[in-house]
C-alpha cells in the first residue's frame, strides 16, 4: 500500500496562488525555484502532506527541460492550459523510487525515465541546507489525464517546517483526494495497481481507497469533452469547521456547503478545496 505525499496545482503566477491561499487562511512557504524553470510556494500540514501551487518562472529553462525529456515539466505543460484541471498531479511517497518504478513496471504502468534534482533550502533560523529528490513516473491513464508519480526524498536531514504548518483556518492535514472518471471500472483497476491497495464501493456508488495516510475517492461522471480521469478535490482537515466557516464568511469567500464540509472552488481550473472536520474534532 502506498502513501500520499502531495498534490500539485498549476497557476499562471505564484502571486495568484499566494493571494488565493492566504485569503482562505493558509500559511504559505516562501517561493522556491526548481532547476528546470518551475517554482512553488507550498502549503504544508502537520501530517507531513502538502499542496504544491506551481508556476513556470523561467520559460527558457522549462523548454530546455522538456527537450531533455523532463516528464515533470512536460506533463505540467500538457495540462496547464486545460480548464478541466485545477489539480494537475498527485505525488505518492517513496522510499526507493527505482524499486517502485520496477514494481509498477510489472503491471505495465511505469515510465522508464526518472528525474533527479536538488536545490538549496533556507531554514527558519536563516541557515541553508541542501534537499534532493528522485521522481519516478506512473504511465498516464490516458491522454489529458493528471500525472501520477513517486517522490523519494534523498536528503539526509528533515527540514523544520513547524512554523509553516500553523494556519489561520485551523487546517491540520490533507485528509484525502477525489478523482473523477468517465470509466470507473478501468480507473479503479488503474488506481488499484498504482496504490497497491484494494478499493471498496461506498453507499453512493463511488470507490474509496484507504491508504496509509489518507483516502482517495473515485467517482464516475458523464458528459461531453470530460477527461477520462481528473483530480477533482483536495479534502483539508480543519480543527474547527465552524470557525473555518466564519473565517470564509468574514473574508467574503464563496463556498458551498456539502453535508458537513465546505467546498471552495479552485480559481485556476475545475476542482475544489474542501474543508472537513479533523478526526476527533
Amino acid at each position: 500500500m502506498r502513501s500520499l505525499d502531495h498534490v500539485v496545482m498549476p497557476f499562471g503566477a505564484l502571486g495568484e496562488a499566494q493571494s488565493w491561499f492566504s485569503s482562505l487562511g493558509f500559511t504559505l512557504a516562501p517561493e522556491a525555484r526548481h532547476p528546470f524553470g518551475t517554482a512553488n510556494a507550498c502549503v504544508f500540514f502537520r501530517d507531513g502532506l502538502f499542496i504544491e501551487p506551481l508556476a513556470r518562472v523561467d520559460e527558457a529553462a522549462c523548454a530546455a527541460a522538456d527537450r531533455d525529456g523532463n516528464l515533470f515539466v512536460r506533463r505540467d505543460a500538457a495540462l496547464r492550459a486545460d480548464p478541466a484541471f485545477g489539480f494537475s498531479a498527485l505525488a505518492l511517497r517513496s522510499k526507493d523510487a527505482l524499486a517502485d518504478r520496477d514494481s509498477l513496471g510489472l503491471e505495465g504502468l511505469t515510465e522508464e525515465a526518472t528525474l533527479d534534482f536538488g536545490r538549496t533550502l533556507t531554514l527558519p533560523d536563516g541557515s541553508e541546507g541542501k534537499i534532493a529528490f528522485r521522481l519516478a513516473f506512473v504511465k498516464d491513464f490516458g491522454p489529458r489525464t493528471p500525472s501520477l508519480f513517486l517522490c523519494e526524498p534523498r536528503h539526509s536531514f528533515t527540514p523544520d517546517r513547524s512554523r509553516l504548518t500553523v494556519h489561520e483556518n485551523g487546517a491540520t492535514g490533507l485528509a484525502g483526494l477525489e478523482f473523477a472518471t468517465t470509466d470507473i471500472e478501468a480507473a479503479e483497476a488503474y488506481l488499484r495497481a498504482v496504490f497497491a491497495a484494494e478499493g471498496h464501493e461506498t453507499e453512493d456508488g463511488s470507490v474509496r481507497f484507504d491508504l496509509d495516510n489518507g483516502f482517495v475517492d473515485l467517482v464516475e461522471v458523464g458528459g461531453a469533452d470530460l477527461p477520462a480521469l481528473s483530480l477533482n478535490a483536495a479534502f483539508v482537515a480543519v480543527s474547527d469547521p465552524t470557525a473555518a466557516r466564519a473565517l470564509l464568511d468574514g473574508k467574503g469567500i464563496d463556498f458551498e456547503v456539502e453535508g458537513d464540509s465546505l467546498a471552495v472552488p479552485c480559481p485556476n481550473g475545475a476542482g475544489r478545496v474542501q474543508f472537513i472536520g479533523a478526526a476527533g474534532s
